[in-house]
């Protein structure tokens, strides 16, 4: 691990994850997450660009559901009865 981080950067993370918590997939997750839906806002702002009468709507952005959030989600719907 030293040959692609200095000491000092390891003991930084270190001191990091004393603090926070230790770093795992969540991070990963979130960041596919935002990447998704930054992709699907451009793809909706460039279909409305691009049509002449702005009936970009069956594109409209749809919010990616976190992992964190599924066990609400579940109760939501258990809650419906869906």
């Amino acid at each position: 691990m030293l040959g692609r981080m200095t000491a000092l950067e390891l003991a930084e993370w270190q001191a990091y994850e004393n603090v926070a918590g230790r770093l795992d997939d969540q991070w990963i997750s979130e960041q596919f997450a935002e990447i998704n839906e930054l992709l699907q806002s451009m793809l909706h702002t460039y279909a409305q660009m691009n049509t002449k009468s702005g009936g970009a709507d069956d594109m409209k952005p749809i919010p990616v559901i976190r992992p964190w959030e599924l066990h609400a989600e579940y109760k939501r719907q258990a809650a419906r009865g869906d």
